[in-house]
């Protein structure tokens, strides 16, 4: 055998090196050699570039490869960033920044792309690996201080005697709940319902995570959760011992409010609350500074 072998097969595997910043992404042995250079940039769910972002990036040389070589540095000043290198089989990448929420597969509001996405195989694409990704961020409105009556764990009756929650000394809600005993000791399901009050206003559903801004109308004086094991002869397919729900407040001296409602109605009875208050009348603004 020649002895100009070695040198044979590292002039293919520069070669490699070469096509893969110019040409699509190949594919040896089912092993996929990814872009040696992926482009990208964050922005906010507005289109604004998200500055000086944190880029952190996970590559795997092989597809069995759990535990990949991790990189983290920072976008520039318009949120573009690049990377250069032979990623192996698989890649990661995410964006973050203080002050910013993320966007995960399962929250991401229509338009926007996720915050961090996996790139499997040939790098998914048939293009050139010169294509810009784009990672979304969701930046909130500013803050204003709000009262967080933090996260409280209160237990609940099963016969409807009223719990008092307060966003503070002056706005409260009420919770009752009746739950009653299964028929027999085989069955996993029951009859229960729930009533939430506004004392002195009103209440709706808050539509998702990325709602900031109170309504100004839609609200009613209260809310009711029934939750019966049959429906017209047949079993409740929606039948469930939780409830959860976000809902925003509005209070009749013009303080609006968000809260997390979690009530857990088998066992001991437990109702879990989140509180929310803007004490300035009038300003519908709750958002609060993300972590």
């Amino acid at each position: 055998m020649s002895r100009k072998w070695p040198f044979y097969l590292l002039t293919a595997f520069g070669a490699i090196l070469l096509c893969v910043n110019v040409l699509p992404p190949l594919s040896i042995a089912g092993c996929a050699i990814t872009p040696s250079r992926f482009i990208g940039q964050v922005l906010d769910q507005h289109g604004n570039p998200v500055p000086h972002a944190k880029i952190e990036i996970s590559r795997h040389l092989t597809v069995l490869s759990f535990d990949g070589k991790r990189t983290s540095f920072e976008a520039d000043a318009e949120g573009c960033f690049s990377y250069v290198g032979i990623f192996g089989a698989g890649l990661f990448v995410s964006a973050s920044k203080s002050g910013y929420m993320p966007l995960f597969n399962d929250n991401v509001p229509k338009g926007l792309q996720e915050s961090q996405r996996a790139y499997w195989g040939g790098y998914e694409h048939v293009s050139s690996p010169r294509k810009r990704e784009i990672f979304h961020l969701f930046k909130p409105p500013p803050a204003e201080d709000l009262v967080y009556g933090r996260e409280m764990s209160c237990r609940m009756a099963k016969d409807g005697t009223p719990l008092t929650l307060n966003f503070d000394d002056r706005h409260q809600i009420e919770v009752r709940t009746w739950t009653e005993d299964p028929l027999s000791p085989n069955d996993r399901s029951y009859n229960w319902r729930s009533k939430i009050k506004v004392l002195d206003g009103g209440m709706q559903k808050r539509a998702s995570e990325f709602s900031f801004e109170a309504p100004t109308d839609g609200y009613a004086s209260d809310t009711k959760i029934d939750m019966p094991t049959m429906i017209d002869g047949k079993t409740n397919p929606n039948w469930n011992s939780r409830f959860e729900q976000d809902f925003f407040f509005r209070f009749t001296d013009g303080c609006f409010g968000r809260a997390t409602i979690e009530i857990i109605s088998g066992g001991d009875h437990f109702l879990i609350f989140e509180p929310y208050l803007n004490p300035r009348a009038g300003s519908r603004n709750l958002s609060v500074t993300p972590k």
